[in-house]
This record gives structure tokens, sequence and C-alpha cells, in this order.
């Protein structure tokens, strides 16, 4: 059933740019308009296709995760370095859209699990920042000790307010919270994704918005363990 449900989404996420395609090349194909009129349409195909493409490579990644959830390879790793390296990954991302991005890590916090597939959750919620805050808003990524046995990841950005009912919802597969969002090649898949991989992991994702700051939580369990 669940499988079902994920291919009715994923087919209705992809009707619609389907549809601007292939409008456009059938209006292309009978020389509607004038050169200026053609030359949008053209562009019109390439960046619809291009969110078709990402929407395409998301949707491969989650059902990855999802038949990988139960098999994914794990190991003793240094979840602190993991964290500072992807602060320095987007670093550049934020700069260029002069928006502000700073980090406190604690130190030699080590967890047990995927890292690949952890790192992937610090990207999507560093993504989601920088796609969502306000302009030239301030984000702020924090992993720190959280009691004896495990570790407390947040990314707090400056964005609009959410409310109960979006916080709830916001990890469901293709839920966008801002409908517009869909129009900037937001998908609703990245934060379900997130979701999926935490799970696995034992741990806890959620969100919380005040105050003009939207701060996404991870909780993970932690091991003195070495690798």
């Amino acid at each position: 059933e669940q499988q079902r449900q994920f291919v009715a989404d994923a087919s209705h996420e992809l009707k619609t740019p389907l549809t601007v395609i292939l409008s456009s090349a059938q209006m292309l194909s009978e020389g509607v308009g004038d050169m200026k009129r053609r030359e949008k349409l053209t562009d019109n195909i390439l960046t619809v296709s291009r969110q078709m493409k990402d929407l395409v490579s998301k949707l491969l990644d989650s059902a990855q995760v999802d038949r990988d959830a139960g098999s994914m390879e794990f190991s003793t790793f240094d979840l602190s370095e993991t964290a500072a390296n992807a602060v320095l990954r987007f670093d550049p991302v934020f700069y260029e859209r002069d928006m502000g991005l700073d980090s406190s890590v604690q130190p030699h916090i080590r967890v047990f699990g995927s890292q690949p597939h952890l790192a992937q959750v610090v990207d999507i919620l560093l993504d989601n920042a920088q796609q969502y805050s306000i302009e030239h808003g301030h984000t702020c990524l924090t992993l720190q000790a959280h009691g004896k046995k495990s570790c407390l990841l947040t990314v707090a950005s400056q964005g609009k307010a959410m409310s109960d009912d979006e916080l709830k919802n916001i990890f469901k597969r293709f839920y966008r919270a801002d409908a517009a969002r869909g129009r900037t090649g937001s998908y609703g898949l990245g934060l379900s994704i997130a979701e999926s991989i935490v799970k696995a992991h034992r741990g806890r994702i959620w969100a919380e918005s005040r105050d003009g700051v939207n701060t996404f939580f991870v909780r993970l369990p932690t091991t003195r363990e070495r690798s």
C-alpha cells in the first residue's frame, strides 16, 4: 500500500511539468508566435526539464533510502567532523546569497551509523535553510552532547514562521508548507529522506518555529567506541 501511494504521489508531481513541456513543444512545432515568444517557450522547456531531473534524482534517493534502511553499513565515526565539513561545503553557497552561516560543533562526538547517510541529513538541513531563510538571513548549525548517551544536532535559520500544522506535516513525502516552493524546484522530498535516515539510526528528528527562527533538531545515540 505504501509503495502504491509513493507511485501515485510521484506521478502527480510529474504530471504538471510534463504538461508544461509537451504544451511548449507543441507550440514550438506549430511555429506559434514571434522569435521572442519561441525563445520563451524554449526557456520553459529547459527550466522545467531541469526541475524534473532534480525530482527524479530525489525520487531515486528516497526509494534507495527506503530500500537500504535495514541494510546500511554502520561503523563508528566522528559526527563532529562530518558536521563541520558540511558547514565548509555550504559556506560558499550562503556567501553567494549574502546570507550568514556559522556553527558551534563540540569536538569528538562519535556515533555508530552510516557516515554517508548522516552526512546527507546534515546537507539536507543546510540546503533547506538556505532555500527558505529570509533575505540576508542567518543560519546556525550546532552539535552538542545531549546527556550521556546521545547528541543533538540543530540547524536554526531566520525564516517565515511555520504553523503547528506545517510543523506536524513537514516531514511527510511531497509535503510543501508553501505551495510556491514547488515553483522553485522544491518537491518536499528532502526532509522525508532525512527522517527515514534518522529513524534507521534509532534517532528522532523534529522542527520548532518561534520568534522568527525555524529550527530543525536531530537527536542521535552516541558511542564511546573508537573507530
